[in-house]
């Protein structure tokens, strides 16, 4: 699918949103939770991710157009890292740069990162593993099913 990049944009998600949040992480994770023969608790996802959406101006609804494509969350976790977590794009938009760009967006051109590591926590079989060592995030370690990444703000 062709995307246009510019019309990209990080939009705040509030109380509204988290259904469809839910839906969507579901019908991303739950293939890729399953397939790693990991088990999928829906009422733990739906509780647990309920608390964060509680978390004012943690999540943003990654929007082309008027269409939500999918979600990321963003947290100012320490004086030198910027946590990055629950990203997930709609598979319909999956392999057409949009993970690539917003990524890009969130590290170079929010000013407010300058100076800032970003950290992550990926699945350790997710193929978007592949996406955050392209976009320079270097592997720190693995815990459980979890492999953890880190990446400084504005290197090449």
């Amino acid at each position: 699918m062709d995307i246009d990049h510019d019309s990209l944009r990080l939009v705040p998600a509030d109380h509204k949103d988290f259904e469809d949040f839910s839906e969507l992480r579901k019908s991303v994770m739950k293939p890729n939770i399953l397939n790693q023969g990991l088990e999928w608790d829906e009422d733990a996802e739906h509780e647990k991710h309920l608390k964060l959406f509680q978390k004012p101006g943690l999540f943003k609804i990654i929007a082309h157009e008027d269409e939500r494509v999918g979600y990321i969350g963003i947290t100012d976790a320490s004086h030198e890292d910027i946590q990055l977590s629950r990203f997930c794009i709609d598979a319909k938009y999956q392999g057409s740069g949009i993970g690539a760009h917003t990524l890009d967006e969130i590290i170079f051109a929010i000013p407010a990162f300058k100076d800032k590591h970003f950290v992550l926590e990926v699945l350790l079989d997710s193929p978007a593993r592949k996406l955050y060592e392209s976009l320079g995030f270097e592997f720190v370690r693995e815990r459980g099913n979890l492999a953890f990444y880190r990446r400084k703000a504005n290197t090449a």
